[in-house]
């Protein structure tokens, strides 16, 4: 998901508690050489990249699975309640995510990389089936909030915030957004909303929305008998458009 030419959000989540959650990322424009101030000061709940183009390109594809990946995985291992069984992840099909080398080193992790047909996103996944422009939403709360204090009003307008000013912010911001995207199980919903949730035999169908069908015909296509009014995440917010980029 991406913010003008400032950086790209690599969110990456999972059905599940928001406790065994991958950390989300962010992509700055740039190379990566910042000050010990700025290292010190963006939020320390993410972790972060550095492309000139603030995308995720081949190298930082690597980099990310590298570590973001790996501490996610190692994390859910040391669990007591690890029942030992892999991941799958669904993509978009951008060229970092079809390289050998990068859905090796997931495959080494026990990631199944499963990559989605051109055009199906918005269909079949929870972040842009409404997590994505749900957390970009917040962002901008979380921005009209901070704007409320007319000292950063005034920096604001007379464009005395640096690069690392608005990084360190957005930072700070995404955080705030996903925590509240976590705190309102927002993922949760949209997974279900997907079809993320479907159990093996075909049962709880409850809540799964797709975009254009009526409740007949999900259920024609899903060979199921129709079920009740699909669950709504923050009133009609459910219904927002998809977002592109990774995850």
């Amino acid at each position: 998901m991406q913010w003008g030419v400032q950086c790209t959000a690599q969110i990456v989540i999972t059905g599940g508690d928001d406790e065994v959650q991958p950390r989300q990322a962010m992509i700055f424009r740039g190379v990566g050489k910042i000050t010990r101030l700025e290292k010190e000061s963006l939020c320390p709940d993410l972790d972060y990249y550095y492309q000139k183009c603030a995308w995720v390109d081949r190298r930082v594809a690597l980099e990310w699975a590298d570590t973001t990946m790996a501490e996610f995985t190692q994390r859910v291992k040391a669990r007591e309640d690890w029942d030992g069984g892999g991941w799958t992840l669904s993509q978009d099909n951008l060229d970092a995510q079809v390289q050998p080398k990068y859905r090796q080193v997931l495959r080494d992790m026990e990631i199944d990389s499963y990559l989605l047909p051109p055009g199906y996103t918005d269909d079949t996944q929870a972040v842009d089936g409404g997590v994505g422009a749900l957390s970009k939403q917040y962002v901008g709360e979380e921005m009209d909030k901070w704007l409320d204090d007319d000292a950063n009003m005034d920096k604001w307008e007379s464009n005395e915030l640096t690069a690392s000013d608005r990084r360190i912010l957005l930072s700070h911001w995404f955080s705030a957004a996903m925590k509240r995207v976590f705190e309102k199980r927002i993922h949760h919903k949209c997974f279900r909303r997907v079809g993320g949730l479907l159990t093996i035999d075909g049962s709880d169908t409850e809540g799964i929305s797709m975009d254009g069908l009526t409740k007949a015909q999900v259920a024609e296509l899903l060979k199921l008998e129709p079920v009740a009014e699909p669950v709504d995440v923050d009133g009609a917010e459910v219904d927002v458009g998809g977002e592109g980029g990774g995850g």
